[in-house]
């Protein structure tokens, strides 16, 4: 990181099937930690859920262009009443299993002693 500047990285790709599953982000997370984890400071796992939720299966403006009639005359397919819906909790899925293979397997962690007990603290770094 020359000249102070932080590497991120950024783990979704915009046109991710809605039917991607949670293990199939998990495994590639992973690879993403394990190739990359010696060089990158700090993670995002999704970058702007919502966006992609709302403007790719609500009101079609972005990919994959799936939203309802009622919305949007030109969309040809898409329920925009339900699918950013099931999209966002996808996305949710995914981000969880993503955060917890980080957690249990690359997270550099260290203990801090206070006065009163041992207190585990999680550093991201």
């Amino acid at each position: 990181m020359e000249n102070s500047i932080a590497r991120y990285q950024y783990n979704f790709v915009d046109q991710t099937p809605v039917s991607i599953f949670s293990k199939d982000f998990r495994d590639y997370a992973e690879v993403c930690f394990k190739e990359f984890g010696d060089r990158v400071k700090h993670w995002v796992t999704l970058n702007e859920p919502w966006t992609y939720s709302i403007n790719g299966y609500a009101n079609g403006t972005m990919a994959p262009g799936r939203c309802s009639a009622w919305v949007n005359p030109n969309c040809t397919g898409g329920d925009s009443g339900r699918e950013p819906y099931i999209v966002s909790h996808n996305q949710l899925l995914a981000h969880a299993a993503a955060v917890r293979v980080y957690r249990t397997k690359y997270q550099v962690c260290y203990f801090v002693k206070n006065h009163v007990n041992d207190v585990r603290k999680g550093v991201v770094e």
